[in-house]
């Protein structure tokens, strides 16, 4: 039977109201190792105010960052949101504890929505 090997990775999205029905990814990377250990992706964005839980992903006292993506334009394809052309980025990051990690997204700073994360 499979079990966690980790702690749980938790992203908290808030004001996405602007962003319903659109393609929305995150990655979970290991800052220090810079590798993935986690992914999600929500096909739709169906809320303004949602969680995405990836579990068994990170270990305590080990720093991540969190690359979320948003394919704004809905065109189904991505564009470098760093260039300006339409999808967004953003790039968070903490370090995880004894409960996992645990990390904010207001979606309504897409100002810093520039962040190349990177095609999903």
């Amino acid at each position: 039977m499979p079990h966690d090997t980790g702690l749980g990775a938790t992203i908290r999205v808030s004001n996405a109201q602007t962003l319903l029905g659109a393609l929305l990814q995150v990655r979970i990377v290991d800052t220090g190792a810079n590798r993935t250990v986690g992914l999600f992706r929500l096909p739709r964005i169906t809320q303004p105010a949602f969680e995405l839980k990836v579990p068994g992903v990170v270990e305590n006292g080990v720093d991540y960052g969190a690359l979320v993506y948003v394919d704004a334009n809905k065109n189904g394809s991505y564009d470098n949101p760093a260039t300006g052309a339409g999808d967004l980025g953003w790039s968070v990051s903490g370090a995880a504890d004894a409960t996992g990690l645990t990390v904010s997204l207001d979606a309504a700073t897409t100002e810093v929505a520039k962040v190349d994360v990177g095609p999903p």
